[in-house]
């Protein structure tokens, strides 16, 4: 005969580890748990699952419940503290007490939450980050970049439908300078779980092409406190910091920084910020044009100027050198022509007083010399115009190259030969022991002026 063993019934066995666990844990308990997923029923319910883990593995896991009237509340107090709802990632302390149903199993029913853990959980793992970032020489890596001059190619990460990429856009493009922004969208997903790996992808692109960029703004507008966890984030934050150009994190939050702000060259509030900080780097460098353009100006009026004085200065001495040779000249012509009129008189005069020698000589002996002296008077008298008039050619020819000289001592012609006049102090040096070294002199040329420095002076053996 066989005999059956005794059995019961799956509810039974349910129904008593339900009243051993009600008998056990019959009190509330304080939990830290990591929410692995979270869905709302159509009712206002919130269903939790939630999990505790070390590294990659998994060392626990149980569901949770929060009901309509309580879950209400306890969004409602999360939010005003953290910014944020209750959302997958979070770690939270919350009181719950055990539950067992014999259809559901074992679950935890939440009455209350912590939302200062959670601020506290998120302070710390941003820490962790940064510090892990400083230790590899990351954290100030991209603000060594140096900013561009004129960042007019702008390379931007945000989503197309993001209120705060139409203001950036708005205000770079009715700037009232009227600068030229060439802007180039890389659309991503801005909040929630995908939105970091979405960025580095963003990134990435833009690093392999960045020859076309000046910098990179990343921005959104608006959104929770709880909606910046996926700037908090070490890969985001470590491509960043390796970018080759400028990042500037323009996310939308006003009182606290996330890690993205402090490995980005520059931080600004809002988008808006952000574009005004581009249009900042465009008037700088307008401004500095212009001002480097009125240097240029009033230096190069105050050349000109300084060279027409010396231009005066030079034709002023040139016309006081001309007249001054002129006068010598004139005062040698007026010599030449002195000797030229007295000298056949006094020839003349020389001539009729031998004349009277030779007549008073003769005067005994005339008469047995006066055909010979009668002879020889004819042709004095007849040789006398011959040589006045070779006399009076020599010296004629003695006046030509007297002019001829004082033509080739026009000082334009002499520089235009080759030669050239140096002055010191506006006087012509004539002897080398008047200069010393160390002195300025100023030597003419026919084609200008020549200033030099007298190094050294070697007197001409005598």
């Amino acid at each position: 005969m066989e005999i059956k063993p005794e059995f019961i019934r799956l509810s039974e066995l349910n129904q008593q580890i339900q009243d051993l666990l009600y008998s056990v844990y019959d009190c509330y308990f304080w939990v830290v748990a990591e929410i692995a997923s979270l869905k709302n029923s159509p009712r206002g319910h919130c269903y939790i699952e939630l999990v505790e883990k070390e590294g990659d593995s998994v060392l626990a896991q149980m569901r949770a419940n929060i009901w309509v009237d309580k879950y209400r509340i306890l969004n409602q107090e999360f939010l005003s503290t953290t910014g944020s709802v209750l959302e997958k990632g979070m770690k939270i302390l919350f009181c719950a007490s055990v539950d067992f149903h014999p259809v559901y199993g074992l679950s935890l029913t939440i009455t209350g939450i912590e939302p200062s853990f959670t601020l506290g959980e998120k302070a710390r793992k941003k820490m962790e980050i940064m510090s892990r970032l400083a230790q590899e020489g990351f954290l100030d890596k991209n603000k060594n970049l140096q900013f561009p001059i004129i960042p007019q190619r702008v390379a931007v990460i945000s989503s197309i439908s993001a209120a705060g990429y139409g203001d950036f856009i708005n205000h770079l493009t009715s700037n009232p300078h009227r600068f030229k922004f060439s802007v180039k969208l890389f659309n991503a997903v801005m909040q929630g779980e995908k939105s970091a790996f979405s960025i580095i992808k963003q990134l990435s692109l833009i690093n392999q092409g960045n020859k076309n960029v000046d910098l990179v703004v990343i921005l959104r507008g608006g959104g929770s406190q709880m909606d910046l966890d996926c700037f908090d984030n070490y890969e985001l934050a470590k491509i960043v910091a390796g970018m080759r150009i400028p990042v500037i994190s323009a996310i939308g939050h006003h009182r606290d920084d996330t890690v993205l702000d402090h490995v980005s060259h520059t931080r600004v509030k809002t988008p808006t910020a952000a574009a005004d900080l581009l249009i900042e780097k465009f008037l700088n460098y307008e401004v500095g044009l212009m001002d480097i353009l009125s240097k240029i100006k009033n230096e190069t009026l105050s050349f000109v100027q300084q060279e027409k004085n010396r231009i005066f200065r030079i034709e002023s001495e040139l016309t006081q050198l001309f007249s001054e040779t002129l006068r010598d000249s004139q005062s040698k012509l007026k010599e030449l022509n002195y000797q030229i009129r007295i000298k056949p008189i006094q020839k003349v005069f020389d001539y009729q007083k031998s004349l009277q020698i030779i007549f008073s000589n003769l005067s005994h002996t005339v008469e047995r010399n006066v055909k010979e002296k009668n002879d020889a008077f004819k042709l004095i008298c007849k040789n006398l115009p011959v040589k006045f008039k070779e006399q009076l050619g020599r010296i004629s020819q003695k006046i030509i190259n007297g002019e001829n000289t004082i033509r080739m001592l026009d000082p334009q012609k002499v520089l235009k030969r080759g030669y050239s006049i140096t002055t010191s102090n506006g006087k012509i040096i004539k002897d080398i022991r008047t200069i010393s070294p160390g002195e300025m002199i100023d030597t003419k040329i026919f084609s200008g002026n020549i200033q030099s420095r007298v190094e050294n002076k070697i007197e001409r053996l005598k």
